[in-house]
């Protein structure tokens, strides 16, 4: 469970970067890491206030309890996607695709930032995002 949590906080970051190049959507800021793609990531965790924060947790397709749901298409909806209902805007959860693409075309390192462990992922252009 505690897995599916972190996996589910992870995955918050779609639109995310710590770089000092960022731009904003609904005030959080987000980076383009160069992906195949053009997916932007945020900066942050939702409910993160840096990107050593590991902010809020939620199991995945939802936005606040952990009643049981069955789920099925959610990127996006704002009754099932935790990003989009917190954030509002366009932010929303990546799509398993997406989580892949920036696993395999981006490098991992792992390391400690502001006392948080966690991997700094540098995209094909040379700008990153940090994954508490």
């Amino acid at each position: 469970m505690k897995k599916t949590f972190l996996l589910a906080s992870v995955m918050m970051l779609l639109l995310v970067g710590c770089n000092s190049s960022t731009e904003k959507i609904k005030g959080h800021e987000y980076v383009d890491l160069g992906l195949p793609s053009g997916l932007k990531w945020a900066t942050c965790n939702v409910g993160a206030d840096s990107p050593e924060d590991y902010g809020n947790y939620y199991m995945w397709g939802y936005t606040t309890d952990c009643s049981e749901k069955e789920i099925k298409d959610f990127a996006g909806n704002v009754n099932y996607d935790a990003a989009r209902a917190t954030w509002g805007g366009t932010w929303r959860m990546p799509t398993s695709d997406e989580f892949e693409e920036l696993k395999n075309s981006c490098t991992w390192i792992w390391t400690t930032f502001n006392e948080v462990d966690g991997y700094y992922v540098v995209g094909p252009n040379g700008k990153s995002i940090f994954l508490p």
